[in-house]
């Protein structure tokens, strides 16, 4: 913490004006600087760099006014509080010097009673805004120390969970047969993929806190394609089925977070919802507004969970057998606050619930921005995502070792092979989705999307 020193700057070309303030003020054990005119005070304001200055009005040559009007001007003086020391007392002239920055007002005939409790508060100010500095500086010192350390430990633990999602699907397969040992293979895999989620949620919140924010257009569509593409697995082992509509409003937003906030409530749908899970998607508009929702068809929500629901490690349902850590929902809310926007859930019990978050509309969006090439209106747990644009792609040897090595979770392996087939220039645009996934280190949508251009390449 920085030692404060209180350090007064007196500027008065009177004498007996400064000989009265030097002796109240030495007596309190303040280091007094002294500068009779103008200038000379500016300089040593500059130079010395005090924690306070008494500044007269009317002076010769610059009065105090544009003295205090330069010291606000320079980036080096502004900070520094100035009380001004004047016989004038009408209204005007303290209005003026407030608004050029002063902080307060003496009156002459000093009264030492008065300047040093004024001092004394200004002061006080002063050192706890010292204070305040260095607490920011230390915070934001740990904060960058923990960011470091959270991204090496994300690191260091997804490669071995990687490995044994991998492993366990590869003595899955070869031991098929075994009922007891499949059953513990799946809840190592299931375990390790709910660790995996975790230090992604832990992660993802982190960031969201920290991060600036650069919003765009959005392409609604493109974002749910992403997302259905990563609850797929989900939404067939569920038999879910998911309808949305083949136009959106348009609106601005950070693309990666939406799709986060759309990847939650669509699972939590899935989840919660009912047996089967059957989602609607849609999206309505008022003032200037889009709010955007997604409709389950589970149990509902009672008003008491509903106003817990976005709190951090709150369980959506306690007495379900789904497995949760509470997360999901609270980084929802965390995103659309730093996007202006806001989230809410609306339900009545045994009518399901309908989850939403809302964004700034774009003012006077054009056609073609309102309606973007749609997924089909309804898409079911038996069906595949929607074909992927066509991009040039490996050969077929070299898709299937980047699988294997994904379905490994080796994904230092799989950066390997990508260096080495970045080589081909006509397979640009592949090699650089698939090493974002890998820098992303989103192992399980690498392994569908790679499963995914495999089944393309050997049709």
């Amino acid at each position: 913490m920085t030692t404060f020193h209180a350090k007064l700057l007196i500027i008065d070309d009177v004498p007996e004006n400064i000989g009265v303030l030097f002796n109240l003020l030495s007596q309190q054990h303040y280091e007094i600087l002294i500068a009779e005119d103008g200038n000379s005070g500016l300089e040593t304001a500059h130079n010395e760099q005090p924690d306070l200055i008494l500044l007269d009005v009317m002076m010769p040559n610059i009065d105090g006014f544009e003295v205090c009007h330069r010291l606000k001007q320079s980036p080096v003086t502004r900070d520094i509080p100035v009380i001004f020391l004047t016989a004038l007392s009408d209204t005007d002239s303290k209005v003026s010097g407030f608004e050029l920055g002063a902080v307060d007002f003496i009156t002459k005939p000093i009264q030492g009673e008065e300047v040093l409790a004024r001092v004394k508060t200004h002061l006080t100010v002063r050192r706890l805004q010292h204070q305040q500095r260095d607490t920011i500086a230390q915070l934001e010192e740990r904060n960058a120390e923990l960011d470091a350390f959270a991204h090496t430990v994300a690191h260091d633990l997804k490669n071995p969970l990687g490995i044994i999602s991998g492993m366990t699907d590869i003595l899955t397969q070869q031991h098929g047969q075994d009922a007891r040992l499949l059953n513990q293979l799946r809840d190592i895999h299931r375990s390790s993929s709910k660790m995996r989620e975790i230090i992604d949620a832990l992660l993802l919140l982190a960031r969201v806190s920290r991060q600036g924010i650069e919003t765009e257009v959005l392409d609604m569509n493109a974002i749910l394609q992403q997302v259905v593409l990563r609850i797929q697995p989900d939404l067939h082992r569920r038999e879910g089925l998911l309808h949305w509509p083949k136009t959106w409003p348009v609106v601005t937003g950070q693309p990666q977070w939406i799709e986060e906030v759309w990847a939650n409530y669509l699972s939590n749908g899935l989840k919660y919802g009912g047996h089967p899970p059957r989602l609607e998607v849609g999206a309505d508009t008022e003032g200037g507004q889009a709010r955007f929702w997604v409709q389950d068809n589970g149990p509902g929500l009672d008003p008491e969970a509903q106003a817990k629901v976005f709190v951090p490690f709150s369980r959506l349902h306690q007495h379900s057998d789904e497995e949760g850590h509470g997360l999901g929902l609270s980084i929802v809310e965390r995103i659309m606050n730093k996007l202006d926007g806001t989230v809410g859930v609306e339900s009545v019990q045994g009518q399901g619930a309908r989850f939403f978050f809302t964004l700034p509309l774009v003012a006077q969006a054009s056609p073609e921005q309102v309606q973007f090439d749609a997924q089909a209106p309804a898409l079911s747990g038996s069906e595949s995502t929607q074909d992927k644009p066509a991009v040039a792609l490996p050969d077929i040897a070299d898709l299937q070792a980047l699988l294997e090595a994904s379905r490994m979770g080796d994904v230092l392996l799989v950066q390997a092979q990508i260096q080495a087939l970045s080589k081909q220039a006509r397979i640009k645009i592949f090699c650089e989705e698939i090493n974002g996934l890998v820098d992303d280190m989103r192992v399980k949508q690498l392994r569908l999307t790679l499963e995914h251009y495999l089944t393309q390449a050997q049709a």
